[in-house]
C-alpha cells in the first residue's frame, strides 16, 4: 500500500474540510452527498461522519415468481439474469414478479473501447464535408501570360492563376461535398448494443415494465408514477413493441423534452447512453432476445446450410416450410385413404 498517497489524500480533504469551517462549526458530511467507496484516512475520518446509506434494494430470490424466462439457449457456464418487473398501471412501485434476461445479451463483458468506437461511429455516420477549394481553371483572373517565355531570365510562367502564385489555384484541394459516412464491422455494432445494455442494467438504469402503457393520458398521473420512483430528474427512454404502440404515453412524450418513445427496431447505443434510464417492456424482451441471438449466431460455416433470408427471425424459416409441406402431403393421402 502507498502510505504517501495516502496522506496526500487526507491532507487534501483536510484542506477542504478547512473552507468550510465558519468560526467554530465544522460542516460535516451529514447533509453532503459522498461516494459510497470514499476511503477516509486520519483526522479525515474523525470529521467526516458516513451518511445514512439508504436501504438498498434486494434482488429477486429463489422465492420469487418468474413470469418471464429466456427463450435461447443459454450456456453452461452461465445462469440467466434475473431483474424485477415493475408497473405503470400503478403510482406505487411494484416489486411482486420477475423476470429472467439472457446473459448473453444483458451480461456481455464491458469493453469500453467497442462503446466508443460505436458511439463514435453513430455521431458521425451523417456528417458531410463541404469544404471546397477552387483549381486554376476556375478562378476568374490570371488567364494573361505574366511576361513573355524568353528573354528576361525569369521562370517561364503562363498564368498568375498556378498553385505556386500567391492568391492561385489549389492543387488537389478538396472538392466538397464529400460524406464521411463508414460502417464498422458488424460483430463491432452488435457487441456495442449488447455492451451498452450490459452497462446499463449493472448502472441500475435499466427498468423492465409489464407494458409502457399507462392506463390513461394524464400527466398528473404520469407524473406521480415517475416521483414514487425518483425518476423525475432523470431523462428516460421507453421502448415498445412493433406491433405495441403506447397511444396514451406518446401523447406525453410528445410535449416533453426530457422523455422519448422509441420502437424496438430503433435501438441503438448513443440514444442509451444520451437517456438516464431505459425502461424495457416484456412484450419487447422475446424479439429483441430472437433478433440478437440470430446476429451472434448467423455464421454456421461447417456441417449447418441455411438460406440467409429465410432463416432471419420473424419470417417463415425453410423448416417451417418443410413441415407445412408435409402436413399438407399427410393431409391429402389421409383424404384418398378416406375415399
Amino acid at each position: 500500500m502507498n502510505f504517501g498517497k495516502i496522506a496526500r489524500i487526507s491532507g487534501a480533504l483536510t484542506r477542504s474540510l478547512k473552507r468550510f469551517q465558519h468560526g467554530s462549526e465544522v460542516v460535516t458530511a451529514s447533509n453532503q452527498s459522498l461516494p459510497p467507496n470514499l476511503v477516509l484516512y486520519g483526522i479525515s475520518k474523525e470529521q467526516f461522519e458516513p451518511e445514512s446509506q439508504q436501504e438498498e434494494v434486494k434482488s429477486p430470490g429463489p422465492e420469487t415468481p418468474i413470469i418471464r424466462k429466456c427463450n435461447g439457449e443459454i450456456p453452461k457456464n452461465k445462469s440467466p439474469i434475473t431483474v424485477w418487473v415493475d408497473s405503470f398501471k400503478n403510482v406505487e412501485q411494484q416489486r411482486q414478479v420477475s423476470a429472467q434476461l439472457h446473459p448473453l445479451i444483458f451480461g456481455a463483458h464491458p469493453r469500453m473501447d467497442i462503446l466508443h468506437e460505436v458511439m463514435r461511429w453513430q455521431q458521425r455516420y451523417r456528417d458531410v464535408n463541404y469544404t471546397w477549394s477552387r483549381t486554376r481553371a476556375e478562378l476568374g483572373r490570371g488567364k494573361q501570360k505574366p511576361w513573355p517565355q524568353k528573354g528576361t531570365g525569369r521562370v517561364r510562367q503562363g498564368s498568375r492563376a498556378g498553385p505556386g502564385w500567391k492568391m492561385g489555384g489549389i492543387a488537389h484541394g478538396p472538392r466538397g461535398p464529400v460524406s464521411l459516412y463508414y460502417k464498422p464491422a458488424d460483430d463491432v455494432i452488435l457487441k456495442g448494443l449488447t455492451i451498452a445494455l450490459t452497462v446499463k442494467l449493472v448502472q441500475d438504469d435499466l427498468i423492465v415494465v409489464d407494458d409502457v402503457e399507462i392506463p390513461e393520458a394524464d400527466t398528473n398521473f404520469f407524473n406521480d408514477v415517475i416521483n414514487s420512483r425518483n425518476l423525475s430528474e432523470n431523462s428516460l427512454l421507453f421502448m415498445h413493441a412493433e406491433n405495441d404502440f403506447p397511444q396514451n404515453l406518446s401523447e406525453i412524450v410528445s410535449n416533453s423534452r426530457t422523455l422519448s418513445l422509441m420502437p424496438a427496431s430503433a435501438l441503438n447505443v448513443w440514444s442509451m447512453l444520451k437517456h438516464d434510464k431505459l425502461i424495457l417492456p416484456l412484450s419487447m424482451l422475446d424479439d429483441l432476445e430472437t433478433k440478437i441471438l440470430w446476429h451472434m449466431n448467423r455464421y454456421p460455416w461447417l456441417g449447418k446450410p441455411h438460406n440467409f433470408y429465410k432463416d432471419m427471425p420473424g419470417k417463415k424459416g425453410l423448416k417451417f416450410e418443410q413441415e407445412q409441406y408435409l402436413a399438407e402431403q399427410q393431409r391429402e393421402s389421409d383424404e384418398n385413404v378416406s375415399q
